[in-house]
């Protein structure tokens, strides 16, 4: 697996030791907003998982999101099968400037030459959230995931690694209950 980061001193290294060790994960290093700093080259690869959001960094969002989007499209064309866009839920209606951002990010990358799959997912951590508890200064997860049929258990495989990443002692919580869930637990 190859991960993208703006910065590789502010990547938890030491937490993932055994996927450097053993060659699971390499650290790539660029910017979307700087198209001339990402990887030249980073060889075939089967999915690229389009994790990026720009909301946190203020105003002018939706236009470094557009960019990001754009950049990526084009990086990844002619390298990638297949794109994996985790994109919000979408009501109906006028959309929040959040949303209508995060749909444009769907609109650019289905406008490459690479198929994109956008999976839509929402998830409210903090205060009134039914599916985490804070306790101190921890975050405890209530919520399982359980996958119902083929398609369950293809969108679980498919994302694992990255809640690996991301989020490692939640998805350790997942991989627990699923497997007492097949044990019948």
């Amino acid at each position: 697996m190859k991960c993208l980061v703006r910065d590789k001193g502010r990547f938890p290294v030491s937490e993932f030791a055994a996927f450097f060790e053993d060659g699971r994960l390499e650290l790539l290093e660029g910017d979307m907003l700087v198209p001339e700093s990402l990887p030249k080259e980073f060889g075939e690869v089967n999915a690229a998982y389009y994790l990026l959001h720009s909301m946190g960094a203020g105003k002018g969002f939706e236009e470094r999101e557009e960019t990001c989007a754009r950049n990526f499209r084009e990086w990844v064309a002619g390298s990638c099968q297949r794109v994996i866009y985790l994109g919000g839920l979408v009501p109906e209606g006028v959309l929040s400037h959040h949303l209508e951002s995060r749909e444009n990010v769907n609109r650019i990358l289905r406008g490459g030459g690479v198929p994109v799959t956008t999976l839509r997912a929402s998830i409210i951590v903090g205060s009134g959230s039914a599916s985490f508890e804070i306790s101190g200064d921890k975050l405890i997860q209530t919520a399982t995931f359980r996958p119902r049929g083929l398609f369950g258990r293809a969108y679980w495989y498919s994302v694992f690694p990255f809640h690996l990443l991301l989020f490692p002692a939640m998805a350790r919580r997942l991989a627990s209950g699923a497997c007492g869930l097949e044990k019948g637990i």
